[in-house]
């Protein structure tokens, strides 16, 4: 009789101690996961950020370039005009 309410104690202070855990467990795991979703989200904006500079980098060049042969084009079309007369 004892002995059989010793092993209902340990019993119950062992289901209590494994409920205990599960939560400390699903709270940390709750917070991992927010955390690497904050780590994602972040990283991403950067990716973002990075790829924006790239394409308004690759538009500036662009724009360069475009200007630069228009000036050549031109110089070009008036030497050859200069050449006709």
């Amino acid at each position: 009789m004892q002995l059989t309410a010793a092993l209902a104690r340990m019993d119950s202070q062992m289901t209590r101690r494994i409920q205990s855990s599960e939560g400390h467990v699903l709270d940390d795991t709750q917070v991992l996961v927010s955390d690497l979703y904050r780590v994602i989200t972040q990283q991403r904006a950067r990716d973002l950020e990075a790829i924006n500079l790239r394409f308004d980098s690759t538009d500036a060049n662009n724009a360069i370039k475009t200007r630069q042969t228009t000036e050549i084009l031109g110089t070009l079309l008036q030497v050859a005009d200069l050449k006709l007369k």
